[in-house]
């Protein structure tokens, strides 16, 4: 299981300097063992609303949402998710 964070995402979307090294990992990755959280989605629906970029958002949601796991996390989740 890998919990895939905002910056990884956002570093991927926007070609920053990591970019090929997110491609890398993501293309060895089952999509079955990739999670992202609520926060993060509403975070990266930001970063990118707030760069004009809706088409490159909507293209990630169309494209990633449905390949992956998306999970809520509780206050009392956060203990578990630390010792993952």
């Amino acid at each position: 299981m890998y919990l895939v964070d905002t910056n990884v995402w956002v570093e991927l979307l926007l070609e920053q300097e990591k970019a090929k090294e997110v491609r890398r990992f993501l293309e060895k990755i089952d999509p079955k063992l990739l999670y992202m959280t609520e926060f993060t989605l509403y975070s990266i629906n930001i970063v990118l609303v707030r760069l004009k970029k809706m088409e490159l958002l909507r293209r990630f949601v169309r494209d990633t949402i449905p390949n992956i796991s998306l999970v809520r996390l509780f206050p009392e989740d956060l203990d578990r998710v630390l010792q993952i």
